[in-house]
Parts: C-alpha cells; sequence; structure tokens
C-alpha cells in the first residue's frame, strides 16, 4: 500500500474533516433513530414485543420504562438482537418466531440504526489510529 495514502497529513485538508467528521455524522444519525423510535409510538410496538420475551422482560422490570433513557436502553437492547439474530438464536435469549413477527418497517429501521452506529465507530476507530500514527506538522 502506499505510504502516502496512509499519511494523513498527506490529504487535502477538505478531505481530511470529511475523513474526520463522517463518522461522528454516522453515529449521531444512528443514535438519532434509535431515540426518536424510544420517544415515539413505536416504542408501544416494542413494548408489546417485549410481553412475549423474557430477556426483554427482564431488562424491562430491571430499568422500567418510565424515562427516556430507561426507553433508550430497551430500544437499544432490541436493536442488538435484530442486528444480530443469530447470535442471539444461539445464547436463547430469543425466539426465531419472535423475531418473525417483529413488524418489518421497525425492524429495519431499528437495523439502520445499529449499523450506522458500528460503521461510525468502526471508522472512527480506524481515523483515531491513523491519525496517531501520521506524523502531522506543528
Amino acid at each position: 500500500m502506499n505510504p502516502s495514502f496512509i499519511n494523513l497529513a498527506s490529504w487535502p485538508l477538505e478531505i481530511q474533516l470529511i475523513f474526520l467528521v463522517v463518522p461522528f455524522a454516522l453515529c449521531i444519525v444512528g443514535l438519532a433513530i434509535s431515540g426518536y423510535v424510544a420517544l415515539s409510538r413505536e416504542f408501544e410496538v416494542i413494548d408489546s414485543f417485549i410481553q412475549d420475551n423474557a430477556y426483554l422482560e427482564g431488562i424491562k422490570r430491571c430499568w422500567g420504562i418510565a424515562t427516556y433513557r430507561a426507553r433508550w436502553r430497551v430500544v437499544c437492547a432490541v436493536c442488538g438482537f435484530l442486528t444480530f439474530p443469530s447470535l442471539h438464536l444461539k445464547a436463547g435469549v430469543v425466539k426465531a418466531e419472535e423475531i418473525d413477527i417483529f413488524p418489518l418497517r421497525l425492524r429495519r429501521k431499528l437495523v439502520v440504526s445499529s449499523w450506522l452506529v458500528i460503521v461510525g465507530s468502526v471508522w472512527l476507530a480506524i481515523a483515531y489510529a491513523m491519525v496517531k500514527t501520521t506524523d502531522m506538522p506543528r
């Protein structure tokens, strides 16, 4: 690989700024989507789904759903097992039927939210490593 590609100092300033700002934007959009779901009526759909799932019912009992923060935690837990269902199926946390009956539109929204945060976080880690290994002019 060309060493000048890895050296951020050799990139134009506009590209450097875009490269460092985009991961934050991706994470913020992903968090905003899950935050919106926690505030909206879509949370009621998740809440009705929780009644059929022992794991999520336990989370709901532990954290509650009275505060925004608690609702967001529940939404993020649902995002996790909708994004990686095979892991949670193997662990016995969720049943295949429960994932199948989850509303498709809401499932897509939550999975997109999760992947935006995951991609943004990985990108941010890579950007951090590149910045730390680059000899920037002082």
